[in-house]
């Protein structure tokens, strides 16, 4: 579906709205970090949103994949029912929800069955912490070529690579440390470490 920056900020903030109560409502999310503030009162927690390194525009709109359950607004995430029924053409159809607002929808086929076609599509999938949230995870911070990357303690290079989607590069190069030794894939990397393709 289509949501403005605001909406998404919305929807976030209602995920972390009951954050002290341990609450189901956590947004579990890809692709976007954010930063929140657990103390804050409820509805001014949320502190930055960045979608692809880039600040959110509150008037912008941006793709958002979810499940139909959100989207018609359930776990009280209103900002998605309310974006989809803003669309000037909104009407339920067979018990599905159908608008401009809504970027795919397709009664026909299940989430795992999407999810499933992306991974025999992609053939690699990378199963590692993104630093999509400010909570305390036992992540550490390591470079790839300069870029930042959070994995987990005791991960290896083969991790780091993967986390941040150069692994296939190595198929002509390879790897180093920051004093230009060569470093294995199972090595594994210690807080701020530097490695280099090279």
């Amino acid at each position: 579906m289509r949501l403005t920056g605001r909406q998404v900020r919305e929807a976030l903030e209602h995920g972390v709205s009951a954050i002290e109560d341990s609450a189901g409502r956590f947004p579990q999310v890809s692709g976007i970090s954010f930063v929140y503030n657990r103390s804050a009162p409820v509805g001014s927690r949320v502190r930055e949103v960045m979608i692809n390194g880039q600040r959110t525009d509150p008037d912008k709109e941006y793709s958002v994949a979810t499940d139909d359950f959100l989207a018609a607004g359930g776990d009280g995430y209103k900002a998605f029912g309310e974006a989809v029924r803003a669309s000037r053409d909104y009407s339920v159809v067979g018990g599905m929800m159908k608008g401009e607002r809504l970027a795919y929808s397709n009664s026909g086929k299940w989430v795992r069955d999407v999810i499933i076609d992306y991974i025999k599509d992609r053939k690699i999938i990378s199963p590692a912490v993104e630093g999509r949230d400010n909570r305390d995870t036992g992540t550490m911070k390591v470079y790839v070529n300069n870029q930042a990357v959070h994995i987990y303690a005791g991960m290896t290079v083969r991790h780091a690579l993967l986390t941040a989607g150069v692994l296939e590069e190595l198929a002509s190069k390879k790897v180093y440390d920051e004093w230009g030794n060569e470093v294995g894939l199972d090595g594994v990397l210690t807080e701020e470490a530097r490695i280099y393709i090279r």
